[in-house]
C-alpha cells in the first residue's frame, strides 16, 4: 500500500504505510522543517461516514493527549481535513 508520491495528509508527506488494521492505516511520514519521522494513523475512509467509529476515533485522540509516559508514544497532532481524520505520533 505505497502513497502517490506526492500523497500528503495536510502538513505531512506520506512515505508508506507500516500497517493496517481493521480502523484504518498506519503511515511512516514526514514533516516538513521537523527533524524525525513521524506516524500518521488515519481512519479508513469507509468509516468516515459512521459517526459511532468517528467519535471512538476522537475518543482515542483525547485519551493519548492526556497520556504523560516514557513507555507511550505521545500524539503529536490530530483532527480532519474534510472527511480523512488522522493522529500524529
Amino acid at each position: 500500500m505505497a502513497p502517490n508520491p506526492a500523497e500528503s495528509l495536510g502538513p505531512y508527506q506520506l512515505v508508506r504505510c507500516i500497517g493496517a488494521g481493521g480502523m484504518g492505516q498506519v503511515w511512516l511520514a514526514r514533516l516538513k522543517d521537523w527533524p524525525e519521522p513521524v506516524v500518521v494513523k488515519r481512519l479508513h475512509s469507509a468509516l468516515a461516514a459512521d459517526t459511532r467509529l468517528v467519535d471512538r476515533f476522537l475518543d482515542e485522540m483525547l485519551v493519548m493527549r492526556r497520556l504523560r509516559h516514557r513507555n507511550v508514544v505521545r500524539l503529536l497532532d490530530g483532527g480532519h481535513i474534510g472527511t480523512t481524520y488522522y493522529l500524529v505520533m
